[in-house]
């Protein structure tokens, strides 16, 4: 990264300097001095140096657009969304051990909301979709009872 930058501002000090030159030498011109070949020259540097420049600017403009469309996030450790997407591809009974829930209180707290599934190794995805729900608020909902259960028992 830093040699890009360094390379960036070169280019630019270039064409700066190339266009001063050029502008300099030109009005030095219309005063009738004899400046046409150092005019030339500054003109043909700033016009070569474009090309590296122009490079430059497309290769970071690229990279700018790369990024923007990335579908994964830079930091996954508090990318919430896919952590509850990923939440629900895991069965229900993977996420009961995991997150160490009370199975009993899992199904009662199912059929309370009046969920139809037939058993705990269908992914949250699949009971979600089977009842016509979001798997990120049917997980909430899973979590907010274990955390209202063990409120209650402190």
């Amino acid at each position: 990264m830093i040699n890009s930058i360094r390379i960036r501002v070169f280019v630019i000090f270039i064409l700066i300097f190339s266009l001063f030159t050029a502008l300099f030498s030109g009005y030095f011109i219309l005063e009738g001095e004899n400046y046409i070949k150092i005019h030339l020259i500054s003109i043909s540097i700033f016009i070569i140096s474009l090309i590296p420049h122009i490079f430059l600017r497309k290769k970071r403009v690229l990279k700018l657009l790369k990024e923007s469309f990335k579908k994964n996030s830079k930091n996954k450790k508090y990318d919430f969304h896919n952590s509850l997407d990923n939440l629900s591809l895991n069965s229900l009974s993977n996420l009961i051990k995991k997150l160490n829930l009370d199975k009993k209180r899992v199904e009662k707290v199912l059929k309370d909301i009046n969920f139809d599934f037939k058993n705990f190794d269908d992914t949250l995805q699949d009971i979600a979709d089977n009842n016509d729900f979001q798997p990120q608020k049917l997980f909430i909902i899973i979590i907010e009872d274990h955390l209202k259960n063990i409120t209650k028992e402190k």
